[in-house]
């Protein structure tokens, strides 16, 4: 007589093995660096990630602005493309003055982002004192 509870549980079983191993193949990423802008009142791009490979969902950029100090403003916004070969277009911004260490403020400035077909960018423009390192972080879902 066939055992067909026992057949079941073995293909629930090698089904979940199955699921294991295609789960752990979609891993977090991450890309960074530092960026220092050259001039003041010139907004550059920090990272640009310009017509991804399929649906590409970006989690957050991280932006350390530990470096900043009293007279230093600092502009980042954030772009995205929604059509193929489109412009960018700006969804939001954030100023920052002074140092960002001061207790409340947390230096670790986080973007959070959305899934995205045909890329994004986040710019940086420091408009007052002097120029200082960025150090940034891309996490993403893969």
């Amino acid at each position: 007589m066939i055992d067909l509870i026992g057949r079941l549980r073995d293909i629930q079983q090698r089904a979940n093995h199955i699921l294991a191993v295609v789960t752990a193949i979609f891993r977090l990423e991450e890309t960074g660096g530092s960026f220092t802008p050259a001039a003041l009142n010139t907004e550059y791009d920090m990272v640009i990630i310009d017509t991804p490979l399929g649906s590409f969902k970006p989690l957050k950029v991280k932006i350390d602005c530990t470096n900043m100090a009293w007279g230093d403003t600092t502009v980042i916004k954030w772009y995205e493309r929604i059509s193929d070969g489109g412009d960018y277009v700006e969804k939001d911004e954030e100023e920052f003055d002074g140092p960002q260490d001061i207790v409340p403020l947390s230096p670790m400035k986080n973007i959070h982002l959305e899934p995205n077909r045909f890329g994004f960018k986040i710019t940086i423009e420091q408009t007052a004192g002097t120029p200082r390192a960025y150090p940034w972080e891309l996490l993403s879902d893969v």
